[in-house]
């Protein structure tokens, strides 16, 4: 173990451990791949034509090639699976979270089951919209009728190394699931 490296176990012994898991997974979701711009204002928007790209100042290659929908060009292709591998990160995160405060002790925080559900809820809530997000991006909507097509995978264990693809109604039925997880967590 190096200096300033902190093991599973380590990590997950004590609340604390378990708040700087969580403030991991919303750092992660605030990296410039996904909401600190991409999801935000960045590949979403250009793809969805809210901009006007012929305006230099604004406008990189990369998202002209988005905005005309070009997803097979070779300089957008890395971009697109910098998003897809950034998103499932943090879905990993999340559930390696989820995994490991299911069976912790509500002594371990300073504010017991309060804090102990309230940490839960949130990484089951950022699964959830993480999860729809990527859908949102990879994945047709209900209203194209996509029927049984297969587009990402809705991963709930961790680790998960090889995950089926899922069909939309199958993810927006566990979006819906996890989301009321969290809220009844959350109560």
């Amino acid at each position: 173990q190096q200096e300033g490296e902190v093991t599973v176990d380590q990590l997950y012994s004590t609340g604390e451990g378990y708040r700087t898991a969580l403030n991991g997974v919303y750092q992660a979701m605030g990296r410039p791949a996904l909401y600190g711009r991409e999801f935000s204002f960045g590949l979403v928007d250009c793809m969805s034509q809210q901009y006007d790209l012929a305006n230099e100042s604004f406008s990189t290659d990369l998202y002209i090639k988005a905005s005309e929908f070009k997803y097979n060009d070779v300089s957008l292709v890395d971009f697109i699976d910098n998003i897809w591998t950034s998103g499932f990160k943090v879905i990993a995160n999340a559930n390696d979270l989820i995994q490991n405060i299911e069976k912790a002790s509500p002594e371990l925080f300073e504010e017991g089951e309060l804090e102990r559900n309230l940490i839960m809820g949130e990484a089951y809530a950022c699964r959830a919209l993480m999860h729809f997000d990527l859908l949102r991006i990879y994945a047709p909507s209900l209203a194209m009728n996509p029927g049984d097509r297969l587009f990402i995978p809705y991963v709930d264990k961790y680790p998960s190394y090889l995950s089926d693809r899922q069909t939309v109604g199958y993810c927006l039925e566990r979006i819906i699931a996890d989301l009321v997880e969290a809220q009844k967590i959350l109560k």
